[in-house]
């Protein structure tokens, strides 16, 4: 119940909150009348219980914006709350009106138009309907509170939403000029070592991969596109390396449906090659693997038969130093799965590194993918 802007009033909820002390007290005074030997007609009993309940339907919304004019927060302040106990007062009046008026209507039993009646009604009512105000104030604000955690919660949804899809676009963005001067560079060469259909090859594969890119990589693809987005860079970089590179990709098709964060592989495999067969003079190999752990889990590993994690990229406290792919890499894993979603690059036993993603297995995406991003984004 700000004071700017009131809480959204869910009206089928207040009408139901109002409508069944009313049916609750319709009844009993109906059964009572009955059993006691003066029964009335349902119609006139509800007509003379009903009202005075069904007003606070109205008076809801009134205590509502009255919250929100004059709020009752912490530290407690002594005129808010003699505020509210005055307007509870008045509140008090004005149910207790509506009650004897509803009461003269259709209580045969009940002194047409008496003061004295009105005075009964206040005696008898007004302690109750301090009550109620009280408890819908109370009420208002904890509605308030609901729905400002609800906003701030999709606020805050939306926000790593653009920051998972920002880390995606800066992943983009350092594919394109860095590998396509690579790329380029490679088919120049295999030109001029009159090797025109070598070139022209990677060429090919380089405008597949620029075609996915311009067309959008959405955050999150089922392990069979990113294999094939995977392949045209591969492709471009066996042409680069040639016959040092050994690239072996082993994926059970029964994975292949799984959801994984596109472009997801690709920094990984970049890694391996600039860290691992980049830095040997004989062949170097590059396995991708994938593997169910349990029924929950997906773990992707890249894995390089390279030095491993030496010197040149571990920090000053021994932890692996890593590039903007990995580390936006690791951002979009905890952004989209949170604890779920993790990336550790470590050695591997049998020599060189290994990157290994664990994410959540699922065959559907388990966040809502991203629009496709222009490549101007």
């Amino acid at each position: 119940m700000q004071s700017s802007d009131n809480p959204r009033i869910p009206w089928r909820m207040v009408t139901s909150v109002w409508m069944l002390p009313a049916i609750a007290d319709v009844a009993d005074t109906y059964f009572v009348s009955r059993v006691s030997g003066h029964p009335a007609a349902l119609w006139q009993t509800a007509g003379a219980i009903a009202p005075g309940w069904l007003v606070w339907i109205l008076f809801t919304p009134a205590i509502f914006w009255l919250g929100g004019r004059v709020r009752v927060v912490r530290p407690m302040r002594a005129w808010p709350l003699a505020a509210h106990f005055a307007l509870s007062i008045v509140v008090g009046l004005a149910h207790a009106a509506v009650i004897a008026a509803s009461m003269d209507l259709f209580d045969q039993h009940a002194p047409f138009g008496s003061a004295a009646h009105y005075g009964e009604v206040v005696s008898n009512w007004l302690p109750v309907s301090m009550l109620l105000y009280w408890l819908t104030l109370g009420a208002g604000y904890a509605l308030e509170g609901a729905q400002r955690e609800r906003a701030q919660a999709l606020r805050t949804t939306e926000l790593e939403g653009q920051l998972a899809r920002s880390e995606l676009a800066v992943l983009r963005a350092q594919l394109q000029p860095h590998f396509l001067f690579n790329a380029l560079n490679t088919a120049v060469s295999l030109v001029r070592a009159h090797q025109p259909e070598a070139g022209v090859h990677v060429l090919t594969h380089l405008s597949e991969l620029l075609r996915q890119l311009v067309n959008g990589v959405e955050q999150e693809v089922s392990l069979r596109e990113e294999l094939r987005l995977l392949d045209s860079y591969l492709e471009i970089e066996r042409a680069r390396f040639g016959s040092r590179l050994t690239i072996v990709v082993e994926v059970p098709p029964a994975l292949l449906d799984a959801y994984v964060p596109g472009l997801v592989l690709q920094p990984l495999v970049e890694n391996a090659l600039r860290h691992g067969v980049g830095k040997r003079e004989a062949q170097g190999h590059v396995w991708v693997e994938a593997s169910a752990r349990g029924a929950t889990q997906l773990e992707l590993r890249v894995r390089d038969d390279g030095p491993g994690l030496c010197r040149d990229v571990l920090d000053a406290r021994g932890d692996v130093r890593t590039g903007v792919g990995i580390a936006n890499t690791r951002a979009r894993l905890s952004r989209l799965y949170g604890a779920a979603g993790t990336l550790e690059l470590r050695d591997h036993q049998d020599g060189g590194a290994v990157s290994i993603v664990t994410l959540p297995l699922r065959s559907s995406p388990v966040h809502a993918s991203a629009a496709s991003m222009a490549a101007a984004s």
